[in-house]
């Protein structure tokens, strides 16, 4: 369940955070959770990956979501 429960706040920290942190310490832990088998986490990530990827830089956010 902490994983889960992270999951629905990343995109909280991400603002917080800024772009700079976001992107080099962040970025890496939301794909983790996005390929996490518990469908619970994926799911939790997904619903706010739209405000996360606010806070990643144009050039990144392409590389990531493709």
């Amino acid at each position: 369940m902490t994983k889960k429960t992270i999951a629905c706040s990343v995109h909280e920290l991400a603002r917080i955070l800024g772009k700079k942190i976001t992107e080099t310490d962040l970025v890496e832990v939301v794909d983790r959770f996005l390929k996490d088998s518990n469908p619970e986490v994926r799911n939790s990530i997904l619903k706010n990956l739209h405000i996360f990827l606010e806070n990643v830089d144009t050039d990144r956010r392409n590389k990531y979501i493709s």
